[in-house]
């Protein structure tokens, strides 16, 4: 019976591991951007991926806002920090990068006209590439309590963000939609499943907001990152990213539009737990994040969000490696780009149009796998 025991115990680690997905070892980022050896913390990617915005330590002990550019598929460029606009004398963290990189959300520390110590403000940059003046995120999101971590969704419908408002006496994960009306609505704490009785500081999400990657201190003595899915019962249970997580601590993450790719602050390789470097890891295609069985069949997904401004996320499904072709077409039937050409094996893919240099109207999306053909509608408003 013993025997038997262990024998049931050691399918069950073995189904596990094959049914959940692994990321890829973190890369440290490569370029000048590490070359600071300034700790680096709350990362946010941009939707084209080629501008990294995040959090760096100053002389004087405070943070501030930077971003970096790629320099090439491997290089990234030394930090750049945004204007006198963003940063203050005091503290500013947790950059989160809005549609058309021309919104900016972030936390700050004792900016005048807030509601408490630490709250949420937004910025827009102008036709001019220059930041205006930041405007606080309202009363609906702010408190007299402390505000930390923000995430705004990549249709910018959606804000999630990280709060010890009453009842809470640690830091969970709330999440408000923007209204019709303007300013951001009543706030929504995420279930148990996702927050714990521990500080839950930050959640990175992808396009279709199918799953979250959170940043929280629960069970270990520093902050990791956790995975959590959500489906037609709600969020599951948060559980350890054993790859991207270590002994030291972790400091906030953000996924690419498709959830592909993530870039961490991580001190993995640092002899001090505190002192957080940029990293980058990714997942194949060939495993769903959540572990489910691979596709059965093609399919085109309708786009969402649909109607869209400025960016959509198109998915399809493919049950075995086919040549896939993804282009989009305007109402005469005229092609207007191709998103993928190219082999793929068996997957989920999620691929991120940008309809920013388009005109508004109507468009078909089309996928063309081996023999099969399906198109879907798509309503560009700007």
């Amino acid at each position: 019976m013993r025997l038997r025991a262990w024998m049931v115990i050691l399918l069950v680690v073995a189904l596990f591991a094959v049914g959940r997905a692994q990321w890829s070892e973190p890369e440290r980022l490569q370029g000048p951007i590490n070359d600071d050896p300034s700790t680096k913390t709350w990362p946010s990617i941009n939707a084209t991926g080629d501008t990294l915005f995040y959090a760096k330590e100053g002389e004087n002990g405070n943070e501030n806002i930077c971003f970096s550019y790629r320099m090439d598929d491997s290089t990234w460029s030394g930090p750049q920090l945004l204007g006198p606009q963003i940063n203050t004398p005091q503290r500013e963290i947790s950059p989160s990068i809005g549609p058309g990189d021309s919104i900016l959300y972030f936390v700050t520390w004792g900016r005048p006209g807030g509601y408490g110590d630490y709250d949420i403000w937004y910025s827009r940059r102008g036709q001019d590439g220059q930041w205006g003046d930041p405007i606080n995120a309202g009363p609906n999101v702010n408190t007299s309590a402390m505000e930390w971590g923000v995430f705004l969704s990549r249709d910018g419908h959606s804000l999630y963000f990280s709060s010890d408002r009453y009842p809470a006496e640690f830091l969970d994960i709330y999440k408000s939609e923007w209204q019709d009306s303007g300013g951001w609505g009543s706030p929504v704490r995420l279930p148990g499943h996702v927050n714990s009785f521990s500080d839950d500081e930050n959640v990175t999400l992808p396009a279709d907001e199918s799953f979250l990657i959170l940043t929280s201190w629960r069970y270990y003595l520093s902050s990791d990152l956790y995975y959590s899915r959500l489906d037609s019962t709600g969020w599951s249970e948060a559980t350890l990213i054993p790859e991207l997580s270590t002994n030291g601590m972790e400091e906030g993450a953000s996924l690419t539009p498709d959830g592909l790719t993530v870039y961490i602050a991580s001190a993995r390789d640092s002899a001090a737990p505190y002192d957080t470097q940029l990293y980058v890891s990714h997942r194949p295609n060939t495993v769903l994040p959540h572990g489910d069985p691979l596709p059965q069949m093609i399919t085109l997904e309708q786009n969402y969000p649909n109607p869209f401004n400025p960016g959509t996320v198109i998915r399809f499904d493919l049950p075995e490696p086919a040549r896939v072709e993804l282009k989009v077409f305007n109402t005469l039937g005229e092609m207007v780009t191709t998103l993928v050409n190219e082999n793929r094996p068996a997957g989920e893919y999620r691929v991120t149009w940008d309809g920013s240099g388009f005109a508004s109207g109507p468009y078909v999306c089309q996928l063309r796998a081996g023999k099969f053909l399906q198109s879907k509608k798509m309503l560009l408003i700007h």
